[in-house]
């Protein structure tokens, strides 16, 4: 009983820690330019535009950070769990579905398209991280 108590020992900094990458993650996303964030919506010279370039170089270490977070918390796993990938992508192509699907029917019915639909289908490149966590989780017992 002593040693379930001592595994599940709270490290609140290394929360705290996650929750300011979260943050940073949020940031990047809402800067992507290729998305039509704030990069592609502000003019070379303002303040906005240093600010948010000021904002996307403190945020890009944010993604290897958590993985390396990620890594530490996993380190002395020797069993790997299939069920975590599984639940992990079904959530990804669940949400992913969802999101398309009340974009296209809610607010813009012209999207609705067979083609479309089928595109939703596909592993999108926006997924990469889902595809390389699921890697790196199934590697750490011989990392």
């Amino acid at each position: 009983m002593e040693s379930i108590k001592k595994n599940k020992n709270r490290q609140s900094n290394i929360e705290l820690l996650r929750i300011v990458l979260i943050l940073m993650i949020i940031v990047l996303h809402y800067n992507n330019g290729a998305m039509g964030g704030a990069l592609a919506n502000i003019h070379n010279g303002t303040f906005s535009y240093y600010f948010v370039h000021f904002t996307e170089s403190l945020s890009s270490v944010a993604v290897n950070v958590f993985i390396l977070i990620t890594g530490y918390f996993s380190y002395n796993k020797n069993k790997i769990f299939i069920s975590k990938i599984a639940r992990l992508v079904l959530l990804m192509i669940f949400w992913g579905l969802s999101l398309s699907l009340f974009t296209m029917l809610v607010l813009n019915p012209a999207l609705f398209t067979v083609h479309n639909c089928l595109k939703m289908v596909k592993i999108a490149i926006s997924q990469w991280f889902v595809i390389i966590y699921s890697i790196l989780y199934l590697l750490i017992p011989y990392i």
